[in-house]
């Protein structure tokens, strides 16, 4: 759990890195931020590497870093979060079996972004006002679903 409100600014790197699988990582309403906004790094808020299973993120704010939110796991869950101000791409699933819900995405260059990664569900999420793309499916992703979302501004 977060105890306070996080800011890794002028750190350049993640704000979390977990390699732990059945982890729950609860912001109880607090904020992860950072001002580096570097494109020739690697810089997100939360990141979660692919041989990582069932990571859940839920109950607070990541705002600024390049990304911030990237599941390169696999049956891992977002819920509940306001992500928003993104560098490129303010949620990232790279990998299958994973779901976002209830989330606000909002004031990136892009939404969400599934790519590569099968049966991933983007469910009754808010996703507005990006400078591209609300939701990016890649041509190497399958039965991918995305419902009852608003998509709206991008």
């Amino acid at each position: 759990m977060l105890a306070t409100d996080l800011d890794c600014s002028e750190t350049f790197a993640n704000g979390l890195n977990s390699t732990a699988s059945n982890v729950v990582f609860h912001l109880a309403g607090h904020t992860l931020s950072s001002t580096d906004c570097d494109l020739s790094k690697d810089i997100s808020g939360i990141f979660v590497p692919g041989n990582v299973i069932g990571f859940k993120i839920d109950g607070g704010t990541v705002t600024s870093f390049n990304d911030r939110i990237v599941l390169s796991s696999s049956k891992s869950r977002v819920t509940g979060m306001t992500v928003t101000k993104a560098c490129l791409f303010s949620i990232a699933l790279q990998d299958a079996d994973n779901q976002l819900d209830m989330n606000v995405v909002t004031l990136g260059v892009d939404g969400i972004g599934i790519g590569p990664g099968d049966h991933n569900r983007i469910l009754s999420n808010d996703v507005s006002n990006h400078v591209r793309i609300g939701v990016e499916i890649s041509n190497s992703s399958d039965n991918n679903q995305v419902k009852n979302d608003i998509i709206n501004n991008n």
